[in-house]
């Protein structure tokens, strides 16, 4: 029932548009006279703003193309002096610096208003972006900074510059002011991904001093042992497994993405600049893939263990490492996209290929992880409750072993889904950007790729989590001796 109401109240956030606020004149072309666009401000830190109560301007169009909107050298003007700019695609498409500063050499050539036009986009989704000075130096000039969506047809007709046009501008509200304020981008793309992501972090931690702790009291615990430091690293380097890698990389991947996600709202706040909110937009999804792969990994060596007749599939034998080549590159290659992708939305810069590359590998690769756990997680629940029935009928009921079936069980189905929500997001995104790029989109698009991100951490986190008994105990290693007994024998 709570899916019914997330998906309604989510169908519940507003995609239409305000009135238009451009208008285009030109007796010569009909398809250009009277034609009108739905306008919002590049950002709400840059030139007038809809609250100013502007007066609307009116004036000459000049479309501007083979420029670079960064360099003040390259913007000519002569042609742009007293004039509404309209910027071609190509010289948006490659603008890679901050709005402030393509604003800037635009104000200062001398233009009335900046126009620039994107196709299958609601402006603007970047109504927060700044580069840290929250618009100390443009907030209060007096040139607009417009992002507009024109058909191909009008924008070709506008772009070909065959026949004078004049323009009427003033600035829209922006419809995406309304949806990043709304409860539902609040809670499901902000408040809760970034709560989890920051206590999976910080149980990461304690469940990581926990597992030393036990290692340590073990050490002491040995009579005769020479008590040096040299001793105590060398014991304790010798007992440091996966899982404590694991919960090393979530200590850092889950909590400071965590903090960044609460603070800054992921887009719907001003609370963190854009190159800060832009290296932070993947919440190191390379980094936790890298982590899944090894909780999985962890998990299928632990069922080829306790079921050692059942042949592991090649899918299997690369989760579990068997092929060093393959395992290196799967490591690798997540945090190297993943990595560049980040450094490069810093830098204000979104190479197409490397975006389309990065999340078509992300997707693939979290998908063929996510679906085979699920597949072995079947298997694995099948076996499970024939054998706590057979127990429990014949043996004897063990708590122990009850619960560490279930943890292990719950653990690995939530992993399993949560890599697939995010796949189900990423998949979205892959089939209609148009969509995305809608209120209602954008919120439903990121709330399953963060959501899917973050459970992913909590229950990695959480299947590591030490026994919870004393440190100093070993009937966790004996619980585990009766599993794979049991198990072997009912499996034979």
């Amino acid at each position: 029932m709570e899916w019914v109401v997330a998906a309604v109240a989510f169908l519940a956030l507003r995609t239409d548009v305000a009135s238009a606020s451009v208008t285009f004149w030109s007796a010569s072309n009909p398809l250009i006279d009277g034609a009108t666009l739905y306008a919002a401000t590049l950002t709400s830190f840059v030139g007038p703003q809809p609250e100013d109560r502007f007066v609307h301007i009116t004036g000459e169009m000049v479309v501007l193309s083979d420029v670079d909107l960064c360099n003040r050298a390259t913007i000519p003007k002569d042609l742009v002096a007293g004039r509404l700019v309209l910027a071609s695609t190509d010289a948006v498409s490659a603008m890679s610096c901050s709005p402030e500063t393509g604003y800037l050499n635009m104000y200062s050539s001398g233009a009335l208003v900046l126009m620039l036009p994107i196709f299958g986009q609601t402006p603007s989704n970047s109504i927060y972006w700044h580069d840290g000075t929250k618009g100390a130096r443009t907030r209060h000039l007096p040139m607009l900074c417009l992002q507009i969506e024109p058909s191909t047809d009008l924008y070709g007709a506008l772009a070909s510059g065959t026949a004078p046009v004049n323009v009427t501008a003033f600035p829209d509200e922006n419809v995406f002011g309304p949806a990043f304020a709304s409860w539902q981008y609040q809670v499901f793309v902000r408040a809760v991904p970034g709560a989890c992501l920051i206590a999976s972090g910080v149980f990461a931690v304690i469940f990581l001093v926990w597992h030393v702790a036990i290692i340590n009291e073990d050490f002491y615990a040995e009579p005769g042992r020479r008590r040096t430091l040299r001793y105590w690293l060398a014991f304790i380097r010798a007992r440091l497994r996966l899982a404590h890698a694991i919960l090393a990389v979530e200590m850092f991947s889950s909590l400071l993405p965590g903090v960044i996600l609460l603070v800054g709202g992921y887009q719907s706040t001003p609370n963190v600049s854009a190159p800060l909110l832009g290296y932070f937009t993947t919440l190191f999804g390379g980094w936790s893939f890298v982590a899944s792969l090894a909780s999985a990994s962890v998990w299928f060596n632990k069922f080829h263990d306790i079921l050692p007749g059942r042949q592991p599939s090649v899918i299997s034998r690369i989760i579990c490492g068997e092929y060093r080549s393959i395992s290196v590159l799967l490591c690798l290659v997540p945090i190297i996209l993943d990595t560049s992708m980040s450094v490069c939305f810093a830098l204000y810069y979104y190479p197409p290929m490397l975006m389309i590359g990065a999340s078509t590998t992300m997707f693939l690769l979290q998908f063929v992880v996510g679906s085979h756990v699920l597949l072995g997680l079947t298997q694995y629940y099948r076996t499970a409750h024939t054998i706590q029935s057979s127990v429990g009928g014949a043996a004897g009921h063990d708590a122990s072993v009850d619960h560490l079936l279930r943890r292990l069980s719950w653990c690995a189905l939530g992993m399993s889904l949560s890599m697939l929500m995010y796949c189900a997001g990423t998949a979205v995104m892959g089939i209609s950007l148009d969509y995305v790029f809608t209120p209602t989109g954008f919120t439903l698009v990121w709330a399953l790729i963060n959501n899917g991100r973050a459970l992913d951490s909590a229950f990695r986190t959480a299947m590591f989590r030490p026994g919870r008994r004393h440190p100093m105990s070993t009937s966790a290693g004996e619980v585990h001796a009766r599993l794979v007994n049991v198990l072997s024998r009912f499996s034979k």
